[in-house]
């Protein structure tokens, strides 16, 4: 059983990305308004948020290649919306689940992937004999307070079975270094790689691999210089996972890093 949540006496030093800072625990500001009409309505940078194959397959696919995650594997999706990157990973014979706070999202699901998407993470859990093999928060932390973080990774500790893969929007002291990250009323942390690397070291993860570019998972904004981070992550106590990305293949990230095309790399065996 997963424990309580539990937002921890830890401090972590940061400037909020914006004035009214509001917290990915609030549910009720992820609404129609902000998955359909975020541009029009200045809540976020959404608008007709709707299943689009031709982008969301392709970015499952990249996902498993990078982890290596086998067929069957059960993947947390951990802001998941509408479902769809569960949907295409379900596509592609991954046992993907997904959660997500807000109550428009879930309830606007894709029909095909709705009996895997709730805002009760123990159900996940009991579905999956408390075992989660990967995780994927795309998008989501920056919407959190650091504290809220920290107690969510330190919680799931004892279930993550290989790697998380984080990916966040970089920026200084509150700052985004793409501006139009700006935008979205509920973002709050804008801070650098080793801000991140930091927290998740602190929560008790070891940092497989952090950059600033990982090609194909966020496309429109690989040329920007320190746009986005990609982290992956790993319980520290964790053995050598026999699933996944090893730790030798590090190497291919830190090329693909360089702008190498990680595809024509081969990943060590793990």
């Amino acid at each position: 059983m997963i424990a309580p949540a539990r937002i921890q006496e830890v401090k972590f030093d940061f400037v909020p990305a914006n004035e009214a800072v509001i917290s990915e625990t609030d549910p009720q500001f992820y609404d129609e308004d902000y998955f359909e009409r975020g541009l029009i309505t200045g809540k976020s940078l959404y608008t007709n948020y709707r299943w689009l194959p031709e982008l969301t397959l392709p970015l499952a696919h990249r996902i498993i290649r990078y982890l290596k995650i086998p067929p069957g594997s059960t993947v947390l999706d951990y802001g998941c919306a509408k479902g769809y990157l569960v949907k295409a990973l379900r596509l592609l014979d991954i046992n993907a689940w997904g959660f997500d706070i807000s109550e428009y999202a879930l309830k606007s699901c894709d029909e095909d992937v709705r009996p895997y998407c709730t805002n009760q993470l123990e159900d996940i859990l009991v579905q999956n004999q408390n075992v989660i093999h990967y995780m994927i928060a795309k998008d989501v932390f920056e919407h959190m307070q650091p504290a809220e973080i920290y107690s969510l990774l330190t919680r799931l500790l004892p279930f993550i079975q290989n790697q998380i893969l984080i990916i966040v929007p970089l920026g200084e002291r509150g700052r985004y270094h793409i501006p139009a990250y700006q935008l979205d009323r509920s973002h709050v942390i804008a801070e650098n790689l080793d801000w991140w690397k930091h927290l998740f070291t602190t929560a008790g993860y070891q940092i497989h691999f952090a950059g600033t570019q990982l090609p194909g998972l966020k496309p429109n904004w690989e040329k920007v210089q320190n746009g986005n981070g990609f982290f992956i992550i790993a319980p520290k106590d964790a053995r050598r996972m026999t699933m996944g990305l090893s730790i030798s293949s590090q190497e291919s990230f830190a090329n693909a890093q360089n702008g190498n095309d990680i595809e024509q790399n081969r990943y060590a065996n793990p």
